[in-house]
């Protein structure tokens, strides 16, 4: 998230999920809880200035194209450029693999978040079953244009202080800021409170000072200017912490709008005919929000499954 855009009373961040499918083969891949399902999208460009139009009477500040592999979507950069357009933060979440595509779309003024879960090359490729180098070379091409660009990793529930220092070392090579994600467990939520106090630890322990404190994430700054961003799970603390001031909303391929993606307990199934059609699908769906993220028991074996899957991914490290 852009921290220039969490201000004010109303603000919804839609994740448009536009394929399940992937050209890496990643050991912890929760795929936003989509397994099962392939193909692409059922999104279509003339469909997004309804959506759009629709969503922004409900308060959408910002959207977010995933996955899967987003930049695999034919059309990503023209999807990108209509809500740049419309005045939306917008943001691809990538591995950053197709760098040709990631410049067309950072052409059209998108921010982009590439998905680095090891800097070490060897470990990459044991994760990942791709090459970090390829990924370095988008990285630079990306800064070398004066794009947003942020690489986000993953943190355990237990700290690990190596991945850290190597994550850090990885960001100020590239120049570019570092976004630590921890994984939401239901069952133990003191246990990921107490990781985010002790990453914070390790952080000033590495000379870094924390410059804001949210419900959703912390920011600290290091030496020549590196930026650093812990973000909070958000199961279930910072859902209900944050609702309604801010929520996030995700959309399937197969257009089902998710007020948790865990939960497939609640959908509703956006209706594009019409903005007023398309809003009453939003309408429908966020009046479940709170009830989706607090239905412990429809997220919790999941939330369990994407714990242990960040556990692995560490431990292969």
């Amino acid at each position: 998230m852009s921290s220039k855009v969490v201000q004010g009373a109303r603000f919804l961040s839609l994740r448009v999920l536009l394929t399940e499918r992937c050209n890496l083969t990643c050991v912890f891949c929760h795929n936003e809880g989509q397994e099962g399902l392939s193909g692409l999208s059922a999104l279509k460009a003339g469909d997004l200035r309804t959506l759009l139009d629709a969503a922004g009477s409900k308060g959408l500040r910002q959207v977010k194209f995933s996955g899967g592999e987003p930049t695999l979507f034919p059309g990503l950069p023209d999807l990108v450029r209509q809500c740049v357009e419309a005045g939306y933060d917008t943001a691809v979440i990538s591995n950053g693999v197709n760098r040709r595509v990631l410049e067309s779309v950072a052409a059209f003024g998108g921010r982009i978040c590439v998905n680095v879960p090891s800097a070490d090359p060897d470990t990459y490729a044991r994760l990942t079953g791709g090459v970090l180098d390829r990924v370095r070379v988008t990285l630079d091409v990306l800064r070398g244009m004066g794009a947003e660009v942020a690489i986000n990793s993953y943190a355990r529930l237990v700290p690990d202080a190596k991945h850290v220092e190597h994550m850090l070392s990885f960001g100020r090579e590239h120049r570019l800021p570092v976004k630590f994600l921890l994984p939401c467990q239901v069952s133990a939520i003191e246990r990921q409170r107490r990781a985010h106090r002790e990453y914070g630890d390790l952080l000033a322990e590495f000379g870094y000072r924390r410059s804001s404190d949210t419900p959703y994430d912390s920011t600290w700054h290091g030496g020549k200017g590196q930026s650093v961003r812990m973000v909070k799970p958000w199961c279930p603390g910072a859902c209900h912490e944050m609702a309604p001031q801010y929520r996030s909303i995700r959309l399937t391929t197969q257009l089902q709008l998710r007020p948790c993606f865990g939960n497939a307990r609640f959908g509703e199934t956006l209706d594009l005919d019409s903005v007023e059609s398309c809003a009453r699908s939003f309408d429908r769906a966020l009046s479940s929000f709170a009830e989706a993220c607090g239905d412990r028991a429809g997220v919790q074996v999941r939330r369990r499954q994407l714990a242990d899957a960040y556990e692995v991914e560490s431990h292969v490290r």
